[in-house]
């Protein structure tokens, strides 16, 4: 079996400079895994700023749902439109039904 030169000088190398700290008493700087900023008055702001768009986005989803299921609900016809937004009803194949795919009908033309 054949050593690899790479990995031996690399290993030489690290217990080297292993032994050098030691007898120095010189250790690299640690490296912070965790920060907590929550006493700093600018992360505070930003991160409220934050929450508070996060709970606008949500609530505004729930509503563009809501308001999306009334007017497909609404919507009698094959292709229903007006006021800036259009909805088509699709022939699901094999069934002979008709039915409303909300994620990719319902737009603003």
């Amino acid at each position: 079996m054949n050593p690899d030169r790479e990995y031996v000088k690399r290993l030489t190398d690290a217990e080297a400079d292993f032994w050098r700290r030691v007898t120095e008493d010189h250790w690299p700087e640690t490296v912070d895994d965790e920060l907590d900023l929550s006493t700093d008055p600018k992360w505070r702001r930003v991160a409220l700023g934050y929450r508070e768009a996060r709970a606008r986005i949500e609530a505004a989803a729930a509503e563009e749902h809501k308001l999306r299921e009334i007017l497909k609900g609404m919507a009698n016809a094959r292709r229903t439109y007006g006021c800036g937004v259009e909805g088509l009803k699709k022939l699901q194949e094999g069934s002979g039904r008709l039915f409303c795919d909300s994620r990719a009908v319902w737009r603003q033309p």
